[in-house]
């Protein structure tokens, strides 16, 4: 039989026993920790490891805790009207690029210059106080707006 495959790996094999105290680095996603009979932690390369299943979302990021090594599952927030447009910083404060955020994030180098990136949700706004909205963004700076529409009584 295979290991069971996950989409985020735990990073670290503790120890059990005298030895609770002691953790490894551990990827198991390549890896799985394993316990010599007193408890002693090992990382074994032939056999992949413990983990979770990231799931509702298709936008998530993997991490762990820092001291447990336990997978952890983030994701960004949603919003119901999305940022169209990504701008860039200092010297490239004039450059904006189109960047629909619903399906992707604004991203800048380490010198400011924008780019649009598909592993996460961007940025945007919650429309509220009415369940009738239109959403659209500034044509400028692609900013999301939310528009209602009149009442009348």
């Amino acid at each position: 039989s295979y290991p069971p495959t996950f989409n985020c790996y735990n990073s670290k094999c503790s120890g059990t026993g005298d030895f609770a105290a002691v953790s490894i680095d551990c990827d198991q996603s390549k890896g799985s920790c394993v316990l010599n009979g007193t408890g002693y932690p090992s990382c074994a390369s032939n056999w992949r490891g413990d983990g979770v299943n990231c799931t509702g979302d298709e936008f998530f990021k993997c991490s762990s805790d820092e001291t447990t090594g336990d997978a952890v599952c983030s994701y960004p927030p949603t919003f119901n009207c999305y940022n169209s447009k990504c701008s860039g910083t200092g010297d490239f404060a004039a450059v904006s690029i189109d960047c629909d955020q619903s399906k992707g994030s604004c991203v800048l180098n380490g010198t400011g210059y924008p780019s649009c990136a598909s592993n996460w949700r961007g940025d945007g706004v919650n429309c509220t106080g009415d369940e009738f909205f239109k959403c659209s963004s500034d044509e400028t700076t692609g900013d999301a707006v939310c528009s209602y529409p009149p009442t009348f009584n």
